[in-house]
């Protein structure tokens, strides 16, 4: 308790030495500030720019700044069955969300069967024989009929038995080259040990519908319309019911779509977010050998922390002399500080009071106006980033979005080595 009492009483001292000079104070105060929020201004205006430069490059790409494509492609690495597919499924779906450690902003998969053909209803019995309508595949997308605009008839209804027709959707292109109709029935058929297909395939198909994307620039459509061209869409619920049992090698074509909203992410959160994505990748493969990440803002990334680093070092190239400045004024008006008090220092010093002691006192006294500038000076420089930020030319600035900082130990920690040169 003594040592608490001592400590508080020592406070006192420095307080009212420093109140007695509050003009100066009030100076070595404002520099203090100025030092802390030029030095954490111009990392917090480096990552705002870096941080849109980021998004604007991804951008450019042609794909939302965080998406995600996994894909396992039959036709390079063989046919495989949904048992195979489905762990990685499961993982895509919720693990490796939450191991990527991004907020989900949207998310769509894709399977489709390997090849098969389309024959009339009247020609079946001669698939061996006869020329095919054309070639096709059976595709299931998640999530669709919240995206797409049925043109002509309606959305298909589950098959009430293995015997039932399957109703399909077409696209437009499909059904005004064959002259397919509505309501027509066809045949989708496969030979015997064709590309896995060991037992054959042969199912009639019904057209339920023609469809056409809503908005064909929603992130959601990861694929052209023309991707889908010859394919008939089911249900994915049809496909895993209907389809899966019914064919050996199922799929040959399978796909997650996820997309992360990134506006968050900084230059120190880039490290942690490339070795999440890299792990994730990895297990993508340990649970469907030959699957992989074909998209992701990796490569973007990496350049990101690159440039960011660079261009960090030159702009703080550029803010030293000024920074120089301000220290050489915090140092002046606290050498005016000291002149001032050299009777009080000669007095404490002939009462017994030892040099370690006089510097404590001092020391308290710049952590006192320290922490003054701790509390303001990082609100000042974020204000000042945000300046430079919309700084077109030369005392004009510019209108726009504002920059996207953020306050973190990372720049933090710039203006606490700044205050600690400045105090010290």
């Amino acid at each position: 308790m003594r040592r608490v009492r001592n400590l508080l009483a020592l406070c006192q001292v420095a307080a009212l030495r420093l109140w007695s000079n509050r003009g100066l104070t009030a100076c070595a105060t404002a520099g203090l500030v100025a030092a802390v929020a030029l030095t954490i201004s111009i990392p917090l205006y480096a990552d705002g720019v870096n941080h849109r430069m980021l998004h604007e490059q991804l951008e450019r790409e042609g794909q939302p700044p965080y998406a995600f494509l996994f894909w396992y492609v039959g036709a390079w690495r063989g046919l495989v069955e949904w048992e195979d597919v489905a762990p990685l499924d499961a993982y895509l779906a919720g693990e490796a969300v939450s191991a990527i450690g991004l907020p989900v902003e949207q998310r769509a998969n894709y399977l489709q069967t390997a090849g098969l053909h389309l024959f009339p209803v009247s020609e079946a019995v001669y698939a061996d024989e006869q020329e095919p309508l054309t070639g096709i595949s059976i595709g299931a997308l998640s999530d669709l009929n919240a995206h797409i605009q049925v043109l002509e008839g309606a959305l298909p209804h589950p098959p009430t038995g293995p015997e039932s027709p399957l109703e399909v959707l077409i696209t437009r292109p499909l059904a005004e080259s064959l002259g397919l109709q509505v309501g027509e029935e066809y045949v989708a058929f496969a030979s015997p040990n064709r590309r896995g297909l060991t037992d054959g395939f042969q199912r009639t198909v019904r057209i339920a519908g023609v469809w056409t994307p809503t908005d064909s620039a929603d992130p959601y459509w990861f694929h052209e319309y023309v991707t889908f061209e010859d394919v008939l869409l089911v249900s994915r619920e049809t496909f895993l019911a209907d389809i899966a049992p019914a064919i050996r090698g199922e799929v040959a074509l399978a796909e997650w779509h996820l997309i992360f909203d990134g506006g968050d992410v900084h230059v120190e959160d880039t490290m942690p977010l490339l070795a999440r994505i890299g792990a994730v990748a990895t297990r993508v493969a340990a649970l469907l050998p030959r699957a992989e990440l074909a998209e992701s803002p990796a490569g973007a990334l990496l350049r990101y922390q690159r440039d960011a680093y660079l261009r960090t070092i030159l702009l703080y190239t550029t803010g030293i002399p000024v920074l120089a400045l301000v220290l050489y004024f915090v140092a002046q008006v606290w050498g005016m500080i000291v002149s001032r008090q050299r009777n009080e220092i000669a007095v404490l010093r002939s009462r017994g009071t030892a040099v370690w002691q006089v510097l404590g006192i001092y020391l308290l006294e710049g952590l006192i106006v320290g922490l003054i500038a701790t509390v303001v000076g990082p609100l000042v420089g974020n204000n000042l980033a945000q300046v430079m930020g919309r700084t077109g030319s030369f005392l004009r600035l510019a209108s726009g979005p504002a920059l996207q900082t953020r306050l973190s130990w990372i720049n933090l920690r710039y203006g606490v080595l700044a205050l600690g040169v400045s105090v010290a």
